[in-house]
């Protein structure tokens, strides 16, 4: 629209490609150049109109982009997750008060539970079930459940103290005094909690302070040197494939849709201790 063009439904492919165009000068990687042919194509379908993503002329274009996105390095650089060991170093690093102990609760659950930060903004106190073992976290919904069928993750209690997600967790809720709405929630002047809960955006912004200071003061503490909450969902998958966790458990327990993006990380955990150049003479 702001280019005079008219976007329907019906989109004609000529306006897709142009759009695809738009979008790949603007700087937008691979993936979301897909995503939003595929967005187009969906509005198109509900108006019943033909998918213009199909036409070859735009899927032309689209690999065209694709492979500029891709040359330009554009989407790159995924968060490095966050392991176990990482996690002690960040905990070492918590200030004192309610700040800390609910960014315990908050990071070690986080990588726990491989939740996105949508999810960990979204759980309230009626979705956990705690046992003597553990709690059962029940997620209404997510990225890839947008209907609402749910998704329970069950967290175990942890094997060292001070990164035991059940123990953060409950210490939080005691100090914190929650016993319903929100779990993770803002806190103001350092002492204040307020009735709503944390913002996704703020979630992120949490992991990356912690990592950055870390990096900041040791660049190679972290073995990584991009961090964000996703950090936290991939650490957990990486994690449990080096502990020798069976693929279809990982994917299971994180709710992947699809075997092919739990692979990934299998694949990565291998690389991390990887001796394939070790006795071969070098």
């Amino acid at each position: 629209q702001a280019a005079g063009l008219e976007p329907g439904p019906p989109t004609s492919p000529d306006v897709l490609a142009d759009y695809i165009v738009a979008l790949r000068e603007g700087g937008k990687a691979a993936a979301s150049l897909s995503v939003a042919v595929a967005a187009v194509g969906h509005q198109n379908r509900l108006a019943a109109c033909l998918a213009p993503g199909e036409h070859p002329q735009v899927q032309e274009v689209l690999a065209g982009a694709r492979r500029l996105a891709a040359a330009a390095g554009a989407g790159r650089g995924a968060s490095d997750p966050l392991l176990p060991d990482d996690l002690r170093k960040m905990v070492a690093r918590l200030k004192p008060g309610l700040g800390g102990i609910r960014d315990a609760a908050l990071l070690s659950i986080g990588l726990a539970g491989g939740f996105r930060r949508e999810e960990l903004a979204k759980i309230q106190v009626s979705d956990l079930r705690f046992d003597a073992d553990g709690v059962r976290v029940t997620l209404r919904r997510s990225k890839t459940d947008q209907e609402g069928r749910g998704h329970e993750r069950r967290i175990c209690r942890g094997e060292f103290l001070e990164l035991c997600p059940i123990g953060n967790l409950q210490a939080w809720l005691a100090a914190a005094n929650i016993t319903a709405g929100p779990v993770f929630r803002p806190i103001v002047y350092g002492k204040v909690v307020l009735d709503r809960a944390m913002s996704p955006r703020r979630i992120d912004q949490i992991v990356r302070e912690y990592t950055r200071a870390i990096l900041k003061d040791d660049p190679t503490a972290l073995g990584g040197r991009k961090y964000s909450a996703h950090s936290l969902r991939s650490g957990l998958c990486t994690a449990a494939a080096l502990a020798g966790k069976p693929e279809y458990e990982i994917r299971e327990h994180v709710d992947h849709r699809s075997a092919a993006t739990t692979a990934r990380y299998i694949r990565a955990a291998g690389r991390r201790v990887s001796k394939v150049t070790k006795g071969i003479g070098l």
